[in-house]
């Protein structure tokens, strides 16, 4: 049957709530192994394996009379296909060199072949592969657990994939894992809608990259595209926006640091441009975390100006229940078998740019095609699966850079700076400024010299528009230095 697309004009109304449709695999997930890293085949990476729970094996070649159990087959799932990879040429792998099964609590191995096992970094004979989980075969093959559906699930809104597998798509999103499709199946259908979106994921996720799919996808993909700070948002620019005759797409960057008096502006204009045929001006919002609504609306704030009770980053429900859709972006916690990918593209950008760093770290680098495969050792690759994420793809890209700068050879690994670099956990979590005492914030501000964005940092605020806020609200002025 012929696949029916979304109306690109399609334009529902506060009215009509819409959930984007998320199709669902009949099939009961079970445990995974995904290819991250293969010193003789890379372009088998994300290619994955299911598990049963009977015995099984992973070894070189294909299936032998004598083997004790059924031989993984790794496979290329995409939307409602599987294409199956092959067997294993890794040259120093066993025929045999490891016995799994899956249990309860994810799985079993034992190492039968002659080259060692590491799990999770360490050596190991046998042991449990838990989700998230590492196992590295013979420094030939790193594997990584995870669980997911015999099958990623076909759904109207996924086109037949037009690009090669394990590489970015043409929006520039990359990965393979069932959550990735899952997201490109929103974007399409929030593109098509034509409705004001709320794009939400963690810091340094690609919000704004989503955003720009959401737009390269319209059919409005030929209209300006502008990205707005929410901090300093004003009323003005609102109403140059709403004076505009080429209907931009807009894109709002982290909606719930929007100032309390600019917030009925802005939700009125998503109201207005809503109620217009098309071509209108569209609005995207960002946020790095949910919203949260304001328990209610105070009459008089200060300067006279409407202000919000509750948390300083929370909206006017006005505002919130204006974006009716949500295009939710997953973190690199939540697509652990896409890190690998994901890093792959960064760097094959990155290449294009600095063609030194194609010749030097990658195979066969033909920079007109962006064809060639980055160099990365398995301890490098096996620390970024395992690696605690606080802004995920930035993080990621940070660390790339982080490897090529202090890199003495012709690949990527785990330096010294970089492990540095992995080891540190920074506290992501911010203080609540409604907890702030008057006299903790001018004692900052006192040993921060005056300068409100260090001063935003040394109270653990999430920006310094947050700390302006929290300054009027004390009645604390100062001059910058």
């Amino acid at each position: 049957m012929p696949r029916h697309r979304p109306d690109p004009l399609f334009d529902p109304t506060p009215d009509q709530p819409l959930g984007i449709p998320v199709p669902t695999s009949t099939v009961v997930d079970a445990y995974a192994l995904t290819i991250a890293w293969s010193r003789t085949e890379p372009h088998r990476v994300g290619e994955c394996a299911l598990v049963p729970q009977r015995a099984a094996i992973i070894g070189r070649g294909g299936p032998r009379p004598e083997d004790e159990g059924e031989r993984s087959a790794f496979a290329a799932m995409r939307p409602g296909k599987v294409e199956a990879g092959g067997p294993l040429a890794a040259p120093t792998l066993s025929r045999v060199h490891v016995k799994i099964a899956a249990v309860q609590d994810g799985i079993v191995f034992e190492r039968t072949g002659k080259g060692p096992v590491e799990l999770d970094g360490m050596r190991a004979d046998s042991g449990l592969v838990t989700p998230g989980s590492t196992l590295l075969l013979a420094n030939e093959l790193l594997v990584v657990c995870d669980r997911r559906a015999a099958q990623i699930p076909d759904s109207s809104l996924t086109r037949t994939p037009d690009f090669q597998f394990g590489r970015s798509d043409s929006l520039r999103i990359t990965g393979e894992s069932a959550v990735t499709w899952r997201l490109r199946d929103q974007i399409r259908f929030a593109a098509g809608s034509g409705a004001p979106v709320l794009v939400l994921g963690p810091p340094g996720a690609g919000k704004g990259l989503v955003a720009r799919a959401v737009h390269s996808s319209s059919a409005g993909r030929e209209r300006p595209y502008l990205v707005l700070g929410g901090a300093t948002l004003t009323r003005s620019d609102l109403e140059s926006l709403q004076a505009r005759t080429d209907a931009p797409f807009v894109v709002i960057d982290e909606v719930s640091d929007v100032a309390p008096e600019v917030q009925p502006f802005l939700s009125r204009l998503i109201a207005l441009t809503s109620s217009l045929p098309p071509p209108r001006l569209r609005i995207v919002a960002t946020n790095s975390a949910p919203l949260v609504v304001a328990s209610h609306v105070m009459s008089a704030g200060p300067g006279g100006s409407s202000g919000l009770a509750g948390p300083a980053e929370s909206i006017r429900a006005d505002l919130a229940s204006r974006f009716i859709l949500t295009v939710r972006v997953p973190g690199l916690d939540e697509r652990r078998a896409d890190v690998p990918l994901v890093a792959r593209a960064i760097l094959r950008e990155i290449a294009a740019e600095q063609p030194e760093i194609g010749l030097r770290f990658f195979d066969a680098w033909q920079p007109d095609a962006l064809s060639g495969e980055p160099r990365l050792s398995s301890t490098l690759v096996d620390r970024l699966l395992r690696h605690r994420w606080q802004a995920h793809v930035r993080e990621l890209s940070a660390i790339l850079w982080t490897a090529m700068t202090t890199a003495t050879e012709a690949w990527l690994d785990a330096t010294p700076e970089v492990m540095g670099q992995l080891e540190a956990s920074p506290d992501t979590s911010f203080s609540d400024p409604n907890r702030l005492e008057e006299a903790v914030v001018r004692e900052a501000l006192e040993a921060a010299h005056g300068k409100i964005a260090v001063a935003a940092r040394v109270l653990g605020l999430k920006n310094r528009w947050v700390l302006y806020r929290l300054m009027e609200r004390l009645g604390i002025r100062i001059t910058e230095r």
